[in-house]
């Protein structure tokens, strides 16, 4: 079983992986995580050696098999380097069933055991460390495994290595929706080696992405702040005009007089309204609402938040002591109602664990027994 060989290296014990292990993870990072690893196999010569590649195309086959092969391959390790490769075997085992966490174990085991002379195969096992930590939603662990990465590159004096990680660490940032921390990294890829074709691609979908985005982020403000729109005519003339109160996407407006010539005069100008999609902003009428992470801290004992609003970021306090669930308002934040007053912005808090088990571990140690159900007859 990939527990039990799981267990042989770390020795640690934990459920068998599945499938749906950890199924709150996007599609987007699970794939990342899988492509990632697969390409980043080849690119040392220590890597490429033969048991290894075999492992590669046995894991995207049958991860299980890819696991007995790295348990049978430890025990048989007759140097150092094949101790490092059996981890890594299984690291790439664990991440074709989406178990992050153990793969990330396994490529950090993998990389402490690298004999010495070689900081680029170390900088691959860092990397792919830090993909399994990002696909898990732990980007400070995974920022800290992207951090060795480059480091290991710049003492193997390998630039292309080193822009390749960058590439890397971009990729699991777009993934989690850090886009402009990703725009960072790709700029130093592009600087540490102007011919990654991958950090160029990505560079340029990432612009796209953002770009998309930025539009839709506008239009909803425009929308709910009734700003004046200006438009270009099929006569190639532009046009302004208000928002009318009220307005809900779909909906047409007529500008009299700015339409085609015909025999009694000019027509009228139709313009169908098309309201882009918010990335966290979702409309409720003539309100706005918003899912808002807060850290168990901040429920426990309240404090400022920064939220975003249609009109911007704006800071939130947070009563101590809130649950999850609870709706905070912000008035006058939302979308103009045709009586011309501005609805409201509601913010539902959502309490978010740590992801780090000893961390959650000291909390459950300090945590009360008491029921929070008496009062419901249970």
């Amino acid at each position: 079983m990939i527990a039990s060989a799981l267990a042989l290296l770390l020795m640690q014990v934990g459920p068998a992986p599945t499938s749906n292990t950890f199924p709150d993870i996007p599609d987007e990072t699970r794939e990342r995580a899988r492509q990632t690893n697969a390409e980043n196999v080849p690119a040392t010569a220590h890597a490429a050696s033969g048991k290894l590649a075999e492992c590669v195309t046995m894991a995207a086959e049958d991860a299980e098999a890819a696991s007995d092969m790295a348990q049978k391959w430890r025990e048989t390790a007759e140097t150092q380097l094949e101790l490092a490769q059996s981890a890594h075997c299984l690291g790439l085992a664990l991440v074709r069933v989406d178990d992050f966490e153990g793969a990330q174990q396994a490529f950090d085991l993998a990389a402490g055991e690298v004999p010495d002379g070689a900081p680029a195969y170390q900088a691959r096992l860092s990397a792919m460390s830090g993909n399994a930590a990002m696909a898990q939603g732990k980007p400070a662990i995974g920022e800290l495994a992207f951090g060795r990465a480059v480091s290991y590159a710049a003492d193997a004096g390998d630039t292309v290595l080193s822009a390749s990680v960058s590439v890397d660490r971009a990729r699991a940032l777009v993934a989690l929706g850090r886009n402009d921390e990703a725009a960072k990294a790709l700029a130093e890829a592009r600087t540490s080696d102007p011919a990654n074709a991958r950090a160029w691609l990505l560079s340029a979908t990432l612009s796209r992405r953002l770009e998309r985005l930025g539009e839709a982020q506008e239009q909803i403000a425009q929308a709910a702040t009734l700003a004046p729109q200006r438009i270009m005519l099929g006569d190639g003339k532009t046009v302004e005009f208000k928002l009318p109160a009220g307005i809900v996407a779909g909906q047409q407006i007529r500008i009299l007089g700015k339409g085609q010539p015909g025999p009694g005069g000019y027509g009228d100008a139709m313009v169908t309204l098309k309201i882009g999609k918010h990335p966290h902003l979702v409309r409720d009428g003539d309100n706005v609402r918003i899912d808002l992470p807060i850290s168990l801290k901040e429920a426990v004992e309240g404090g400022k938040v920064k939220v975003p609003t249609v009109d911007g970021a704006v800071m939130l306090t947070v009563p101590p002591r809130t649950n999850s669930g609870a709706v905070l308002r912000i008035k006058g934040r939302g979308f103009t109602a045709k009586t011309g007053v501005r609805g409201d912005q509601l913010v539902t808090l959502m309490i978010h664990l740590p992801t780090d088990m000893a961390e959650l571990a000291r909390i459950r140690d300090v945590l009360s027994d008491s029921s929070v159900r008496e009062n419901i007859g249970v």
